[in-house]
């Protein structure tokens, strides 16, 4: 059993134009002391990037991003991240709620499928969990 907090218990990247959101999102993932580290990208390109270097534990993934070419959304990053890791936690965070998004997601291979809406709560909940599966820890 750890005594120490590790610097870096999950890699985390949270795909999200809206500055406001991500910064929450970051606020509450940090306050949980299980992901420390943590990247923001605001849009696809960015998110590519991050992923071409390295593979994060847990992505969080809008569908809809600002400022992206017509017809690519957070489906094809999702689409990405599965061709490179069958290990890494999907978690679409979408005001795109509707059951056709849910199913599509969910059949490219999302974990999870969270409303913006209703289920920001959802989001730091499921990211302990996953922590605590991942390194053992049984409560």
């Amino acid at each position: 059993m750890q005594t120490s907090t590790p610097s870096c218990l999950l890699k985390i990247l949270i795909v999200e134009d809206s500055a406001s959101i991500a910064g929450r999102l970051k606020r509450m993932l940090n306050d949980l002391l299980t992901s420390e580290c943590i990247e923001v990208a605001e849009n696809l390109t960015s998110a590519r990037q991050v992923l071409s270097m390295s593979v994060p534990d847990v992505v969080i993934l809008d569908i809809h991003l600002q400022g992206e070419e017509p017809g690519v959304t957070g489906m094809d990053l999702l689409k990405i991240v599965r061709d490179k890791s069958k290990n890494t936690t999907v978690m679409m965070f979408t005001n795109y709620s509707d059951k056709q998004y849910r199913e599509r997601c969910m059949q490219l291979g999302a974990d999870y499928f969270f409303d913006k809406s209703t289920d920001f709560e959802k989001v730091p909940e499921t990211i302990k969990m996953i922590s605590d599966k991942r390194n053992n820890i049984i409560h």
